[in-house]
């Protein structure tokens, strides 16, 4: 039912005893210094200098993992400013303080609860792109600290909740990243005793143990430079009803308050997040408001495949983007830049979202406290072509 991965982490081990250490992949996509890195850090966190007494020597990495001295020092640089390792002029790298006391902790369990698809149970970066990128930074940020972790998939609020019943008690911290099902697990969350982190909470007013992204600012900003650009309707074009509110409200918010007249902004929701069907539903807007003279039209998005949506949609009915409709999504996916005209968009830090996830966990396992503030990443506007 779940994808394990403690056994990932057994499967690359480091040798003690014989002083022989696991090779670096050369032919792997992944940089050497990256793979150096990570074999490392996983040395470090799983006690091992502890009991050696002193980091690695340059000399000694460059035998044991059959690397250069460069690609050794670039793994160093990496550690320092990880906080894995210090430094100081004329004397040994060493293990920091922080990373002293962790290696003394036995290895955590982390159970990751994610919203997956229903028929697949799974993630996959084409269909769930948001999802996934989060999901993998997640992934590699635990693997980094030597976690043992379990993922585990949610289809719905009854699903989620009786995952829980069955696996809480196994586990050590909780990352969350559940949308709207979140809200039925978070009094468990609370009554556990254990550190937890919800990732984007939607429609619950959180003060601790959170990591989300300021959506309200971004579109804040789309709907500023496309009054600026002097459009004369405005759109919103969200996924569904039940969406984070943010992303809308900063959009029709900020139009309000310059001055634009509320019956030229519009709201609708698609029903989905996929391109085909915003097409379709944007289609129909602009037919059954044939009479409103929208145009130009300035189409806000929820998500970036939404806003690709439209612009094929302004294909098909020979509409100019962004001369007559101007466009932006709201993700900040590959997908945004290599269409075509390039999608302006709100770049959301998808990536720094799971990494602080894992962090905050880990800060709370260390410290034995199980609160911490929450903390709201920014969401920046890119801007390009298509607005």
């Amino acid at each position: 039912m779940f994808t394990d991965h403690k056994n990932l982490i057994k499967s690359q081990p480091c040798n003690t005893i014989d002083g022989k250490m696991k090779l670096l992949d050369n032919k792997a996509s992944t940089p050497l210094y990256r793979q150096l890195t990570t074999e490392l850090i996983r040395l470090v966190v799983s006690g091992y200098f502890q009991a050696r007494g002193e980091f690695f020597t340059i000399k000694e990495i460059v035998k044991k993992y059959k690397v250069s001295p460069i690609t050794v020092r670039r793994a160093i640089d990496e550690m320092v400013a990880g906080g894995y390792l210090q430094t100081s002029q004329g004397k040994k790298t060493s293990i920091s303080g922080t990373y002293r006391h962790h290696a003394s902790m036995p290895l955590k369990k982390i159970a990751v609860f994610f919203l997956a698809k229903a028929d697949t149970h799974g993630v996959e970066y084409d269909e769930m792109p948001w999802t996934s990128t989060i999901f993998l930074a997640i992934q590699k940020r635990l693997l980094e600290k030597g976690a043992l972790w379990t993922a585990i998939p949610v289809i719905n609020n009854n699903d989620v909740f009786a995952k829980w019943t069955q696996i809480h008690m196994e586990y050590d911290g909780f990352i969350c990243f559940l949308g709207n099902t979140t809200e039925s697990i978070l009094p468990e969350l609370k009554n556990s005793g254990k550190p937890y982190v919800i990732i984007q909470p939607q429609n619950m007013d959180l003060k601790y143990n959170f990591i989300s992204s300021n959506d309200y600012g971004a579109s804040m900003a789309v709907a500023t430079k496309s009054n600026q650009k002097g459009y004369k309707s405005f759109l919103y074009l969200g996924g569904h009803f039940s969406d984070p509110p943010d992303k809308m409200r900063g959009f029709q918010e900020t139009l309000l308050k310059s001055g634009i007249d509320p019956q030229n902004i519009y709201l609708r929701a698609v029903g989905s997040l996929d391109a085909q069907t915003s097409a379709a539903c944007f289609e129909d807007f602009i037919k059954t408001r044939k009479d409103d003279n929208l145009f130009p039209l300035a189409v806000c998005t929820f998500g970036d495949r939404i806003a690709i949506g439209v612009i094929l949609t302004c294909r098909k009915l020979n509409l100019k983007v962004p001369a007559d409709v101007g466009v932006a999504g709201g993700t900040g996916t590959e997908e945004a830049e290599r269409n075509d005209p390039p999608l302006t968009t709100m770049q959301i830090p998808m990536r720094e979202m799971g990494c602080n996830a894992v962090d905050m966990i880990f800060e709370m396992l260390m410290t034995e406290q199980h609160k911490r503030l929450g903390i709201k990443l920014k969401t920046k506007l890119i801007e390009r072509e298509s607005l």
